[in-house]
């Protein structure tokens, strides 16, 4: 279930479970956000065709922001693989110039570590950033 926003308009720090259903229940309250929203449809329906069950969404698109820039989605893999049969199927997704040319979207393993912090991708996204502040980002079974 997706939290109330904070006054800031963030999600409360922490991964939040929610369904697709509630993300455009919720989140798709302008416009902007509507026109938005078929590239991360697409990158759905690729994602499962590599059989990833599970993604997260973070950056602007989760919080009240009117016009968020862009999508930032992390995902699970699921193969047992070690990315080889996602990279084979769908390779597009680990460059990210080719991901935001397609979708419009920055797509990134969930299991990644971001280069400067040493994060996880997981934990990466759950910071303001240029800040110590948390914020919420969304777990989304698709």
């Amino acid at each position: 279930m997706i939290p109330e926003f904070d006054l800031k308009g963030f999600l409360p720090p922490g991964i939040w479970d929610c369904t697709i259903l509630e993300v455009e229940s919720k989140l798709l309250g302008s416009i902007f956000r509507i026109n938005m929203y078929p590239r991360l449809d697409k990158l759905i329906k690729d994602l499962k065709r590599i059989k990833v069950t599970t993604i997260y969404i973070g950056g602007s698109f989760a919080t009240l922001t009117v016009q968020p820039k862009d999508f930032d989605v992390l995902w699970e893999e699921n193969s047992g693989t070690r990315y080889q049969f996602e990279f084979e199927e769908l390779p597009d997704i680990f460059y990210p110039k080719k991901s935001l040319e397609i979708y419009g979207i920055h797509i990134l393993p969930a299991r990644a570590t971001e280069y400067y912090s040493k994060l996880s991708m997981l934990d990466y996204f759950q910071q303001v950033k240029y800040s110590t502040e948390k914020r919420g980002i969304l777990k989304i079974g698709i």
